[in-house]
């Protein structure tokens, strides 16, 4: 018996088919955005700026009408205080001492400087550059005739116009076209009473008056 040498097949190899990786997409999982959280911004708070209001000066209540009032130089400071009020309120009211508003004068003469002071005069300065000036403030006696602002010592409230003058106002109204006897007896009576028809202050006589005339 023969023995049949044994045919080894070839073996065949089956390709391996490498089967391809499906690469699963990524998916992207959303990211989640933290809500930004907004810090509140501060307002800083606005400083408002206090607006200092100046006090306005209160002008004090000043009476419009204008008093006249006769003043004699040299009236003493008793009888100045009683003539301005009489004047200005009656003669029954207990004396008052009074404060008037008047320019005074440098050594040099020179006015200036408005202020308020008693009656009597006084002085005031003013300071400027380091320069010290100093003003004289006359008596309202004897100072000049004219307007000046009076008040109460003491009373800033109220102030009064005065229309201050040395001697006695007054007024004669005439007749019109008037005559008189040149052979009176009283010549001066005569042509008083012809002439005038009425005066201020009431009372006045010829004794009160000079009379000239005008001849060629």
């Amino acid at each position: 018996m023969i023995n049949e040498p044994e045919v080894e097949e070839p073996k065949v190899e089956e390709p391996e088919v490498e089967e391809p990786e499906v690469e699963e997409p990524e998916v992207e999982e959303p990211v989640a955005e933290e809500p930004v959280a907004e810090e509140p911004v501060a307002e800083e708070p606005v400083a408002e700026k206090l607006v200092a209001e100046e006090p306005v000066a209160e002008e004090p209540e000043t009476e419009s009408e204008v008093v006249p009032v006769n003043i004699p130089a040299d009236s003493s400071v008793e009888q100045v205080n009683r003539i301005l009020t009489t004047a200005i309120f009656d003669e029954s009211t207990e004396t008052k001492s009074w404060e008037y508003h008047c320019q005074g004068k440098t050594s040099l003469g020179i006015p200036g400087n408005p202020s308020w002071g008693p009656i009597e005069g006084f002085k005031s300065e003013t300071r400027k550059l380091g320069i010290k000036t100093t003003y004289t403030h006359a008596a309202l006696a004897n100072n000049e005739d004219g307007n000046y602002q009076v008040r109460v010592a003491g009373n800033t409230d109220a102030v009064y116009t005065i229309e201050k003058s040395a001697k006695l106002q007054g007024s004669i109204t005439l007749h019109e076209s008037p005559s008189a006897a040149l052979n009176s007896a009283d010549l001066k009576s005569a042509i008083f009473s012809a002439v005038v028809a009425a005066s201020t202050p009431a009372g006045l006589t010829a004794d009160d008056v000079t009379i000239e005339y005008n001849a060629t």
